[in-house]
């Protein structure tokens, strides 16, 4: 697991979080039916302290029968999914992350 900066370089000064939450909510209301679904997924697999990224959610989501719901949306919906209750615990990459192309994917542990 990477450190728990943002690999990313995110810029959450300046208006950055603002604008982050505007685009959050935006996600949030577009994907109304998929955000709960993951959200719900990610609350399962993260029961009893477990870590949980993305693309496990996201495999999940797959498996439950919302593949073309996915196939069909751009995949960023999930930054909706870990914004409430969800803490940054850390980073991984390569085959850690299935799917990221080798990005670096937050690992989120539920407050």
């Amino acid at each position: 697991m990477l450190p728990l900066g943002d690999p990313r370089g995110g810029d959450t000064t300046h208006g950055g979080t603002a604008a982050r939450d505007r685009a959050l909510d935006q996600l949030e209301a577009a994907r109304a039916d998929l955000v709960p679904a993951a959200r719900a997924i990610a609350v399962e697999l993260g029961a009893g302290g477990a870590s949980v990224t993305s693309p496990q959610v996201l495999v999940e989501l797959r498996k439950r029968g919302w593949g073309a719901e996915l196939d069909a949306v751009d995949l960023r919906f999930m930054g909706a999914v870990f914004r409430a209750g969800w803490e940054r615990v850390g980073w991984v990459t390569g085959k850690a992350s299935p799917g990221s192309h080798a990005r670096p994917v937050a690992v989120w542990r539920r407050k």
